[in-house]
Parts: C-alpha cells; structure tokens; sequence
C-alpha cells in the first residue's frame, strides 16, 4: 500500500527542526496537508511530501514527490 508522508522543515533545512505534519492514503489530500501547513506558517517552513511504500524494508528509498519553499530557503 502506498502512503504519503508529510513533513515540514524550518526554513526547508532538512538537518534542523522538522515535524511531521499527516500521513495519507491519498497524494492530492497529502499535497493540501502540505500547502496548507506551509501557508500557515507564513513561509518559515517548507513542506515536503513523501512517498513510501507501507511495510517495505529499510532498503526502499523515499521519494519526494511534491515540495513547499520556505521564504528564505537556499
């Protein structure tokens, strides 16, 4: 089963602060969670979609499939 997480980074630095903001079963709802977030936020964050696939082993790599920038992201 495919999922979709949504994880949101200060500033878009993946290597600060981040949270985790849903985990869906559907891309466009993940996509709202995402651009949602990042409005609410007034562009401190950016907010990233992944997506994975449930269960899989550790082996499997994520893939991005829909980002939000952050106002000063580089």
């Amino acid at each position: 089963m495919e999922t979709y997480v949504v994880i949101a980074y200060r500033w878009g630095d993946t290597e600060n602060h981040s949270y985790l903001v849903a985990v869906c079963d559907s891309e466009f709802i993940a996509k709202r969670y995402a651009d949602n977030e990042a409005a609410s936020r007034a562009g401190k964050y950016g907010v990233w979609v992944y997506k994975k696939l449930m269960n899989a082993p550790f082996t499997e790599n994520d893939v991005i499939i829909y980002k939000t920038r952050a106002q000063n992201q580089k």
